[in-house]
């Protein structure tokens, strides 16, 4: 026993048994071993029960900023500012600002619930069980939607390059999307951040080609901001106009 009269787990475990030797039975000194066994290896137990963390911040960084790219951006902003002229600019702006404001109301409500692990449970927290229910399936709805869409979309950029028909190429590429979801989360990890590292570079690469457009460095005639209002003005189809060819 201590100097300062307490016991420790340890010696309260040694002594146990030496205090109440008259009163065990083989099979109560089994059952306390046993217990004291089980005490000493919980914590061990408990952390090898818990998920590994495998993921650096740079896979998150780049699956976050990767995750908002998609072929959509590609195919369809060309095809709204041909639609509708520049004046489109204005709804990517309007929306973009919209996806900021509810991010950040989402890290906001992260830090007042940290035991929320879901978006969905966002709402269910704040509005009832009927808007986290609605919330989680119209998620489940957006991606059922969003993924053909994408997958077109990638089929039309890599049908100039290989000879085969769209929906071939479609098919594929949702194959090679469910085979790396279907990897480790290290493995999912490096994929989303060299291709998200890709798609980053070609946006960069966009931007300044068409920066070198718009100063003229490529041709004094060429493309430039005056492209902006030429053509009909800024918005060719604002209006009643919009249904005009």
């Amino acid at each position: 026993m201590p100097a300062d009269g307490r016991h420790d787990s340890s010696t309260r475990v040694a002594t146990y048994p030496r205090q109440n030797a008259d009163h065990l039975t083989p099979l109560t000194c089994h059952r306390t071993v046993r217990a004291t066994l089980l005490f000493l290896e919980l914590p061990h137990v408990a952390k090898s029960h818990e998920l590994s963390r495998t993921l650096l911040p740079r896979h998150i960084t780049m699956i976050t900023i990767g995750g908002v790219i998609g072929a959509g951006l590609f195919v369809g902003s060309s095809a709204a500012i041909a639609a509708a002229g520049p004046a489109a600019l204005l709804s990517y702006i309007l929306a973009g600002t919209i996806v900021f404001i509810v991010m950040r109301m989402l890290g906001e409500m992260a830090i007042t619930h940290p035991g929320v692990r879901t978006f969905t449970e966002f709402s269910r927290a704040g509005l009832g069980d009927a808007a986290g229910f609605i919330a989680g399936w119209l998620y489940w709805y957006f991606w059922i939607v969003v993924v053909p869409i994408e997958a077109i979309a990638g089929a039309q950029i890599l049908q100039q390059w290989i000879n085969l028909p769209m929906w071939q190429l479609g098919l594929g590429l949702m194959a090679v999307m469910t085979a790396v979801n279907l990897l480790s989360a290290r493995s999912y990890g490096e994929f989303e951040f060299w291709f998200s590292s890709i798609k980053v570079a070609a946006i960069i690469a966009f931007i300044l080609v068409a920066a070198a457009f718009a100063f003229g460095l490529t041709s004094p005639d060429g493309a430039t901001f005056a492209n902006l209002t030429d053509h009909g003005g800024f918005a060719p189809r604002a209006g009643c106009q919009w249904w005009l060819p």
